[in-house]
């Protein structure tokens, strides 16, 4: 039970002085779990054994022998030995037990100032259209917008010499 519900409760029936029914209704808890606070009852579920748990050294020993198997074929497979339990259920267990994929891309790092992408978006309003310079810093993700009635090359330099005033930069 959570400590802080039951020190609720004592608190509202030893010095507030409610009923049991207007802790519960105040709490929004039952009143039987109001008795049993009172009480000093602690009640704790029962563990239960999982429906995955029979299939686990089995599952196991399939993903020693083709450690890249799917989800999917693992859940067709258990099927077949009368597993009754979920998809969702045999995706939870068997994570921990499948290859990870490898990462198709080089995680960049920068230094504070090194770098910053810039580019332009276009947003539709009811009155128009108009364009926004975007800069976003690399190392913080600190981003920075100012909108023009177009693109081109000066407001192209426009927005980063605003942009550079904004962060305090040089320009």
């Amino acid at each position: 039970m959570d400590p802080g519900i039951m020190h609720q409760v004592k608190q509202l029936y030893e010095v507030d002085k409610l009923s049991q029914r207007q802790i519960a209704t105040q709490l929004g808890i039952s009143r039987k779990r109001v008795l049993r606070i009172l009480r000093g009852e602690r009640v704790s579920k029962p563990i239960r054994e999982t429906i995955f748990k029979p299939y686990e050294r089995l599952v196991q020993e399939w993903y020693r022998e083709y450690p890249f198997l799917r989800v999917t074929q693992v859940y067709e497979r258990l099927k077949g030995y009368g597993y009754t339990g979920g998809y969702d259920t045999v995706k939870i267990h068997t994570q921990s037990l499948r290859r990870k994929k490898k990462r198709w891309f080089h995680e960049l790092e920068f230094l504070p100032g090194e770098e910053a992408q810039v580019d332009w978006m276009e947003w539709r309003f009811p009155f128009g259209i108009l364009y926004g310079f975007v800069l976003i810093l690399a190392y913080s993700r600190y981003l920075y917008v100012h909108f023009y009635p177009r693109h081109s090359l000066e407001f192209f330099l426009d927005g980063h010499l605003r942009a550079f005033r904004e962060m305090e930069g040089v320009a």
